[in-house]
């Protein structure tokens, strides 16, 4: 069983965090958005020690709330020996019962609605956000090991939802909660007008009901109000604006690649009941590590346990990879990433790169060209 820590991190764009730990391939579960600027997070021993290392740690303040796993267990296993006898057969039950989703909790408590019907939480948009959750793979009786990427499904709630700023899926065991944040809609879409959700140029406008405040060729902004209903008739239109959506990222032609030299060093290391032997560090400057944890006596009364690390000594090569042989993977990756951010009711027409080298850096932009239909 592998010691894991529960984690809160605090600081500014707390989301560019999320993006190094899924970059990092971390171990990371039960992720929980408390607010804008705090979230807390499961993690293993090893992750933890290896995100301590790098530049974004610094930028965010953590603190370690729980440790939970071997560590805590068997430090504890003399005094509690009846919870952790009780323990394993909970576990052994659980291995069987919790392979499917037990319930989705959507979490509606401290809200306080300011959206009056088109609150997120009732009604009709209530049972849309449960439909939207389930054809994405969260619902009851979904399987555990099935359930589809988190952030993906955070990003689709968000295009699909107007009144919804930021929502946050997790997992704890069999049950699956969903935080939603729900920001305030113009006044505009809350008395039936029909409004740009995106800034665009008027492409088309078919216009059955209302009174059009826009024409052909105008420009508009994301929230103004394209049709407005008339007294006692309510808007139906159908208007198609063309937009754009943009992203930009930045490559250097300078890399640096670590390759193993071939020498190794191991360190053996014993602990019971917290006493740990003498540990031998590396004697590479720069390496990678392997750890191998096991007990020496299979038994429940003399918990012996054996950590083997294994360091691989590593020499760093600086190298220079032309943008030309990168280029391709870059625009795809870029070209993924603009549309991911992509509503669901437009439809691509063109995609645009613009390239601009300075010395061994360049900048690349890919703009996507969408025809985006607002109807009502």
């Amino acid at each position: 069983m592998k010691t894991t820590y529960n984690i809160t991190a605090s600081g500014l764009n707390i989301h560019h965090l999320i993006e190094a730990l899924e970059k990092n391939n971390f171990e990371v579960s039960s992720l929980l958005r408390v607010d804008q600027k705090t979230m807390s997070f499961n993690i293993s021993k090893q992750d933890y020690k290896k995100l301590k290392k790098l530049p974004i740690y610094s930028s965010y303040k953590f603190s370690v709330q729980k440790v939970l796993g071997a560590q805590s267990i068997f430090s504890r296993f003399l005094k509690r020996l009846g919870i952790v006898v009780g323990a394993v057969i909970v576990a052994f039950v659980c291995l069987g019962l919790g392979k499917r989703v037990l319930s989705v909790e959507i979490n509606t408590s401290g809200h306080i609605c300011q959206n009056e019907e088109y609150c997120i939480f009732k009604g009709e948009n209530l049972e849309k956000l449960k439909e939207v959750l389930s054809e994405n793979g969260i619902f009851e009786g979904a399987q555990i090991r099935s359930l589809a990427n988190n952030r993906q499904v955070e990003r689709t709630l968000i295009k699909t939802f107007p009144q919804i700023s930021s929502v946050t899926i997790s997992r704890k065991g069999v049950r699956v909660f969903v935080d939603v944040l729900e920001s305030k809609l113009p006044a505009s879409m809350m008395t039936g007008d029909l409004v740009a959700s995106e800034s665009g140029i008027v492409l088309s406008m078919d216009i059955i009901s209302g009174v059009p405040l826009v024409k052909n060729g105008d420009i508009v902004i994301k929230g103004q109000s394209l049709v407005r209903a008339s007294e006692n008739v309510p808007v139906s239109a159908k208007i198609v604006l063309r937009s754009f959506f943009h992203d930009t990222t930045i490559y250097n032609e300078n890399q640096i690649e670590y390759v193993k030299t071939g020498r190794t060093f191991t360190s053996h290391e014993l602990s019971l009941f917290n006493h740990k032997s003498e540990k031998k560090d590396a004697p590479f400057d720069l390496y990678e590590a392997k750890v191998t944890n096991e007990y020496v006596f299979y038994n429940l009364f003399l918990p012996l346990k054996s950590k083997v690390t294994t360091f691989f000594e590593l020499e760093a090569k600086e190298s220079v990879v032309p943008f030309e042989q990168k280029e391709s993977d870059i625009k795809m990756s870029l070209y993924n990433k603009v549309k991911s951010a992509l509503p669901i009711n437009c439809e691509e027409v063109n995609t645009t790169y613009i390239t601009y080298k300075e010395g061994p850096r360049t900048r690349v932009d890919c703009y996507i060209e969408v025809r985006l239909t607002l109807e009502k």
